[in-house]
């Protein structure tokens, strides 16, 4: 995927190098054991994994876009312009979307199966959801069987923000700002830097009127 993006030759084996060439050590009851060679793979948390996850998703939008173009799969048309999105993609999540037709469920269980295969990536579709809009129940259930995964509904919470709820009504947020003000209690200024922490001392000691304002 890498080289079809145009990736340098030497870009390639730098990355083949982290993903191949890793040895880690493990803290057990804080000593240290012996180096470990991990042999393949990312360490947990390590911030070139994202890049790498968006580069193979690439192989599926090609898969999407390739059944699309056949007519194979009909996505949600927008509009009035013939303007048609078959999926989204959000940080490492994907959403499909397209019309309730059999045509479309055996097209996508194929391209998640082809795109399994060769990505070496293994999807989980009891950790997958099937949503409805304007749609046969009756229909849903059978998608849930076809397709192995599970019934949501449009009133969801994503990524802590709430998905189907009215965005104008203030219960709506109302989660999500105590959340803010709960991370915000427990954060306590112990991160910030020794200038950082400066400026908030001279801004205590100061009267209101002569409180300067500092932008980062």
């Amino acid at each position: 995927m890498m080289r079809r993006l145009g990736f340098s030759v030497r870009c390639r084996n730098w990355i083949r190098v982290c993903v191949f060439c890793g040895n880690i050590f493990v803290l057990v009851n804080g000593c240290l054991t012996e180096e470990v060679n991990i042999q393949i793979g990312l360490k947990q948390g390590d911030p070139l994994a994202l890049f790498l996850f968006l580069l193979v998703v690439e192989g599926l939008n090609a898969l999407v876009r390739a059944v699309g173009a056949r007519s194979l799969y009909h996505g949600f048309k927008v509009g009035t312009s013939g303007l048609s999105i078959s999926h989204l993609y959000y940080v490492d999540d994907t959403l499909f979307l397209g019309e309730a037709i059999m045509v479309n469920m055996w097209a996508l269980k194929t391209i998640l199966r082809c795109f399994e295969r060769a990505s070496g990536l293994k999807l989980n579709f009891s950790r997958s959801y099937v949503m409805r809009v304007n749609v046969d129940a009756e229909f849903l259930g059978l998608v849930e069987s076809f397709l192995y995964c599970k019934v949501g509904s449009v009133l969801f919470t994503y990524r802590g923000l709430p998905v189907g709820a009215n965005p104008r009504l203030e219960k709506t947020w109302q989660p999500l700002l105590q959340l803010l003000s709960s991370r915000l209690g427990s954060w306590g200024n112990k991160y910030a830097s020794l200038g950082g922490r400066m400026v908030l001392l001279e801004e205590d000691c100061l009267p209101p009127e002569e409180v300067p304002l500092v932008w980062g």
